[in-house]
């Protein structure tokens, strides 16, 4: 399901699989409600497609979150790589100003910053704002203490806001991967 905000302030929710038209070719399955789509629906779902079938990854913008400049630098250069465009930030503080002032598609933070968790805090920030942009957060904590934690249960994810949980040291491609699978492309 693909949520859109229109023009007139309303939200127009529209599956993403396709309606054979014999008259008119394909158009998105109906907006929410509308099991068959009607010819005059059908200029709607044309535009509405044309909008989210049509979103490559260049047109998707990651904010990346990591005070080591060295992780930072490796994962903006692998996304970019992979087409992304990203907006790298290096403290908690420079992530809040982005999430104030713009909404990424995806963010992607590292737990701890300025504080221990300041991973913890940008998520909940920006779920607070944005509730529908994922976030990943991303650390190597379980590898330099010891400590482990996950977003299996609901309990977990009540408190931690984020949509996946990965150790730092990740691999381009599966970072990639796992980029596409929370943007559903």
């Amino acid at each position: 399901m693909v949520k859109i905000d229109t023009a007139k302030g309303s939200t127009v929710t529209v599956k993403q699989e396709l309606y054979r038209e014999r008259s008119t070719g394909y158009s998105p399955l109906g907006v929410m409600g509308v099991r068959k789509p009607s010819t005059k629906h059908l200029g709607l779902f044309k535009e509405i497609f044309e909008i989210c079938g049509t979103m490559k990854k260049s047109d998707i913008t990651i904010l990346v979150a990591d005070d080591d400049p060295d992780y930072l630098f490796q994962t903006v250069f692998n996304l970019e790589k992979a087409g992304y465009k990203t907006i790298a930030v290096e403290s908690q503080a420079e992530a809040e100003s982005i999430i104030a002032r713009f909404k990424p598609n995806l963010a992607i933070f590292d737990l701890m910053m300025e504080s221990d968790d300041s991973g913890f805090i940008l998520c909940y920030k920006i779920k607070r704002k944005y509730p529908d942009v994922p976030v990943i957060l991303a650390t190597a904590v379980s590898h330099e203490t010891g400590l482990s934690f996950s977003i299996d249960s609901d309990q977990e994810k009540s408190w931690i806001r984020a949509d996946k949980y990965l150790e730092k040291g990740i691999r381009p491609e599966q970072l990639d991967q796992e980029v596409m699978k929370l943007l559903k492309l």
